[in-house]
């Protein structure tokens, strides 16, 4: 497979593998959040988490699923492993690597008003 898919993963991809230096502990969301799109880009998988890239068909594509699938369960792995553990549990039982983006910037990328009123 051609490394420029999205579906591709190198062999030297591992779901142990931590993709940014530094675990989201959540006040450090804005930071981690662009370290890991960087990492998810240079790996060809920023579509994965921007929405870009659906899940095909399993029904009608299941080879197209089949790698989908593998995909995205690499992706659901980093991410686990690029969290804090407490935050690694509610990621354990994510069905897309889209569905954990979403819920953790929803729950963290909120601005702090007080301080924004302040400034």
């Amino acid at each position: 497979m051609d490394s420029r898919n999205p579906y591709y993963v190198h062999h030297s991809d591992q779901p142990g593998h931590m993709l940014v230096p530094t675990k989201l502990n959540g006040a450090n969301y804005q930071s981690w959040s662009k370290a890991m799109i960087h990492a998810l880009i240079a790996k060809n998988k920023v579509g994965f988490i921007d929405g870009s890239l659906a899940a095909p068909s399993k029904e009608t594509h299941p080879v197209d699923f089949a790698l989908w699938n593998q995909s995205n369960s690499m992706i659901l792995s980093w991410l686990s492993h690029s969290v804090e553990p407490d935050l690694a549990e509610g990621i354990i039982h994510a069905k897309s690597a889209l569905e954990v983006w979403v819920e953790l910037r929803d729950q963290f990328s909120q601005k702090n008003a007080p301080a924004i009123f302040q400034i």
